[in-house]
């Protein structure tokens, strides 16, 4: 069963704990967009999907640097160090905070595994209208010092500069689907014990 819903995809999450966990391909991404552990994703994403989610996407995609081809990994020892509990229901809090990274793009299941983006697309307009009063202005400002000359002058004569909110070309933004807190230092990931050899 390929997962089409988030109540199918929390079905699938528990029918293959552990969880296999692989990269998810996007070179497009990968070049343009932002790396899971930046300040971009922790100041801007955050908002977006809520810090149970930005830290499993940090902790996810930190330990695919660590083991590009890919570990295994268990639900409940994920709770526990994202500080969720240990419960694997189909409701637990992992289970939704996972869910949510598939209902934002950010990762999907891939035959038995879970792919995960290790870079992450500028928000999308939409996205970024919704930050609060302060985020969305800082946000508007780092896209204009990052947008090309040329879209920078359509969009200051009034015209449309299209229809990308981040610093990246506009199908960079698609890449993601379709929030809550303020950025915070964070400590590096250390690399799981339980990555396995050769995956």
């Amino acid at each position: 069963m390929h997962p089409r819903s988030a109540p199918e995809f929390a079905t699938w999450l528990v029918e293959h704990d552990p969880l296999d966990v692989v990269a998810w391909d996007d070179p497009l991404v990968e070049r343009l967009g932002h790396r899971a552990r930046s300040a971009y994703v922790e100041t801007y994403w955050l908002s977006v999907i809520g810090p149970a989610s930005t830290w499993a996407i940090r902790r996810l995609s930190a330990w695919l640097d660590a083991s590009p081809a890919g570990y295994q990994l268990s639900l409940a020892e994920l709770g526990r160090e994202l500080g969720l509990g240990a419960g694997t229901g189909r409701s637990s809090p992992v289970v939704r905070t996972l869910s949510r990274l598939v209902t934002f793009g950010l990762a999907t299941p891939q035959g038995d595994a879970l792919a995960v983006r290790r870079s992450l697309a500028p928000l999308t307009c939409r996205q970024a209208t919704r930050l609060p009063p302060s985020l969305a202005g800082q946000h508007e400002r780092e896209r204009d010092r990052h947008r090309p000359a040329s879209q920078l002058a359509r969009a200051t004569a009034g015209r449309p500069a299209g229809p990308l909110c981040g610093s990246a070309p506009a199908e960079v933004a698609g890449r993601a689907a379709v929030g809550t807190g303020k950025p915070a230092a964070v400590p590096p990931v250390p690399t799981p014990d339980r990555t396995r050899a050769g995956r």
